[in-house]
């Protein structure tokens, strides 16, 4: 929802989000290229967040109602997801977020993986398709 929020604000406000951006301090290098850019470069962002967005919309909708090709997207993405983090741990990069973003795809990935009454729910929703 939030980076839906982002995607319009970008698309149809993008002085508002100028203003906050500078308001709040933010001096990464990619905010300051946006910051001085044309709006051309806003709707660029917001169009790419807005398509990133619909696209785990119909991730999302996909694995609720049952299609195991959502499913092992999500296992797919959790299982690379835990790459960067486990090089980031070792780093000693924000150990603690880190650690709990990596129990957290663990968890995920483990009860997508391994539960039945998961396999079964998809199992059923492919023989009724």
């Amino acid at each position: 929802i939030v980076e839906f929020i982002l995607a319009l604000f970008l698309f149809f406000a993008p002085e508002i989000v100028q203003e906050n951006l500078l308001i709040l301090g933010l001096s990464d290098p990619l905010l300051e290229i946006i910051i001085s850019s044309s709006g051309s470069l806003y709707y660029l962002m917001g169009t790419i967040i807005l398509l990133f967005v619909i696209f785990q919309f119909l991730l999302i909708w996909s694995l609720f109602i049952g299609r195991n090709w959502a499913r092992i997207v999500i296992i797919t993405f959790y299982l690379i997801w835990i790459i960067p983090t486990i090089i980031s741990i070792i780093n000693k990069e924000n150990v603690i977020d880190n650690s709990l973003s990596l129990i957290i795809s663990l968890a995920i990935c483990t009860y997508l993986l391994f539960n039945n009454n998961v396999k079964e729910y998809y199992l059923h929703s492919r023989k009724k398709n």
